[in-house]
């Protein structure tokens, strides 16, 4: 039988695959490096800029409100991955699908983009089947592209000006929103768990007859509103720092919600780090000025921060806790 030599797009592919996998720490850390360092000049150049008393005249008791309005945002966000096993049909406890949740993201700090995943199947396997794993994180992390990008898109005629922004890439935003809800109908999702490459790895396809594609608009509903809700925290932080509006609440939500994607969708960049602030700077900068902008996206690196390592701690303990002594 005749084999078919692989094209040279098929050959260049696969170099510059095993290059990046070689390589990854390196290209990572120069990214981050890269981008910080830009930001940072950036804000060095336009240090003038800052209002006077800026730093003095932050509002702390709503910095304090934003981080308080934050931690029970991100239990809110933690639940999305029990509410899609529930509706997949697979018996789990609530307080069970938070713990290993929220113990997984701190896998998301490792370059890679991977290891919260990883984790997560590391600590499901007691409780459910690998495959509904596997079936689970591939729809949960469906559901929060398209929830993210979603957000930015509703938020768009809320904003001053959107120059910044071609029609084109709208377009192909919407597009890719409409083809991704189109992949996570569960017919699809079903045939895509059979795939050769997962039986593999020794994963039985997954059978999804009992989740409906309404389900899964509902899942969708639902993610949409936890970006919301951070994004109403995120107002806080904004506002302790800088006087905004609050008719750009939307915009502030939107541009959130567009540099935790695009940091979530760059896997050589642990976290995000660098991209998110990166873009986040950007699409505050045509709110206010670019030195502010950069200011805020480093506090909301720490904000995030914050909130997720008081829910990872808490985890630690009480896992600590319920072990026989």
């Amino acid at each position: 039988m005749e084999t078919t030599k692989p094209s040279w797009i098929e050959e260049g592919v696969g170099t510059i695959g095993r290059w990046l996998r070689r390589h990854s720490r390196s290209v990572s850390a120069i990214l981050m490096v890269g981008i910080f360092g830009l930001l940072v000049w950036q804000l060095v150049l336009g240090w003038h800029n800052l209002p006077p008393g800026f730093f003095s005249n932050v509002r702390h008791p709503l910095l304090l409100a934003s981080l308080a309005a934050l931690i029970p945002a991100l239990l809110l966000v933690s639940l999305r991955w029990g509410l899609t096993l529930r509706a997949m049909k697979v018996p789990i406890g609530w307080w069970t699908s938070i713990r290993i949740w929220f113990l997984s993201q701190a896998g998301r700090y490792v370059p890679g983009g991977v290891w919260s995943y990883v984790g997560r199947f590391y600590l499901g396997q007691s409780e459910m089947a690998q495959e509904a794993i596997v079936a689970s994180m591939v729809l949960e992390t469906g559901l929060r592209v398209v929830s993210e990008v979603l957000v930015f898109l509703l938020s768009l005629p809320f904003w001053t000006d959107t120059g910044f922004l071609s029609m084109k890439i709208v377009f192909l935003l919407i597009g890719g929103v409409g083809l991704s809800l189109l992949l996570l109908h569960p017919a699809l999702l079903e045939r895509l768990s059979g795939m050769a490459l997962l039986q593999r790895v020794g994963l039985s396809p997954v059978d999804l007859s009992g989740l409906r594609y309404r389900n899964v608009l509902v899942l969708l509903a639902y993610y949409i509103l936890t970006v919301i809700v951070v994004g109403g925290s995120f107002y806080l932080l904004v506002v302790a720092l800088y006087p905004v509006p609050v008719r750009l609440l939307p915009a502030l939500t939107g541009s959130l919600a567009a540099s935790v994607v695009l940091g979530f969708l760059v896997p050589l960049a642990p976290n995000g780090w660098g991209v998110r602030e990166g873009m986040l700077a950007f699409l505050l900068s045509q709110m206010m000025p670019s030195s502010v902008a950069i200011v805020i996206s480093a506090a909301a690196r720490i904000w995030l921060g914050l909130g997720e390592a008081t829910w990872i701690l808490a985890m630690v303990c009480l896992r600590k806790a319920s072990k026989p002594g």
